[in-house]
């Protein structure tokens, strides 16, 4: 059968990571700051008993920041004053807050401009050398804004792939 989570802490729970098309309602925290945005997925890494550990949760932030190449001026910045391509970055490292088998990527350069496409590919390329599998949907149309025009298209982008392949395999379900 096929694996139908019932909540997005079920599917957190069985390896899965997901960005949807739409991060401004769908996948962050508009109103909180970069860090908290980073460290939403997997909170309880960041608590030792009943203590919320500020110094890791700060040091993660950092670390994803320099690595992402996100454009902030602190992580205490809300997230709802990055650029939408700083905001998408935002969301793609969070995923890698928690141990995945499987990245889905819906949609991840909509709505950013042709810079932080090159980066936000160049991270999805980087997620590709993992252990991890992943599927990257982009609807890209090439007369609006084909590669002539600088508009960079990542080598997954449209590739079919069997639902056994996207979702039963990596999560061991038959």
């Amino acid at each position: 059968h096929a694996y139908a989570p019932r909540s997005p802490a079920e599917a957190i729970a069985r390896g899965v990571a997901y960005v949807p098309p739409d991060r401004a309602s769908e996948s962050s925290f508009a109103a909180l700051p970069v860090r908290q945005n980073l460290s939403a997925v997997n909170v309880a890494r960041y608590f030792k008993g009943l203590r919320l550990r500020h110094d890791r949760e700060a040091a993660d932030a950092a670390n994803s920041i320099n690595r992402f190449m996100i454009r902030t001026a602190s992580d205490q910045q809300p997230l709802s004053t990055l650029s939408g391509g700083n905001q998408q970055k935002v969301a793609i490292a969070r995923l890698l807050h928690h141990d995945a088998d499987l990245f889905l990527l819906d949609e991840p350069t909509r709505g950013i401009d042709v810079g932080s496409k090159a980066q936000i590919y160049a991270l999805i390329d980087r997620l590709a050398l993992g252990d991890a599998e992943l599927e990257v949907e982009a609807a890209v149309d090439h007369h609006a804004a084909g590669p002539e025009q600088g508009v960079p298209e990542h080598p997954g982008a449209g590739r079919r792939v069997e639902e056994a392949e996207l979702v039963h395999e990596p999560l061991g379900v038959q």
